[in-house]
């Protein structure tokens, strides 16, 4: 899956997108919280031996920020 960062507000794009592998069966335009870092991505995955940098850990439905609520796009946003 191609991510691409975002900034607390769940919208604006933050640095360059990157490669990851989906272990939550995520689908496009959804919300997901990554691990970048290689030994993390093969743990959730359950083999030392795949040569993956970053996994996909979870959709977010909603991000808190301060007073600032944000609902991911999923079936409640």
């Amino acid at each position: 899956m191609v991510v691409q960062p975002v900034q607390s507000d769940g919208c604006t794009a933050h640095g360059a997108s990157f490669l990851a592998v989906d272990s939550v069966q995520s689908g496009v335009g959804d919300l997901v919280l990554c691990a970048r870092e290689g030994n993390t991505a093969r743990q959730i995955l359950g083999n030392d031996e795949d040569p993956f940098h970053a996994v996909v850990l979870a959709v977010v439905d909603t991000i808190v920020h301060g007073d600032q609520v944000t609902t991911g796009p999923g079936p409640g946003g």
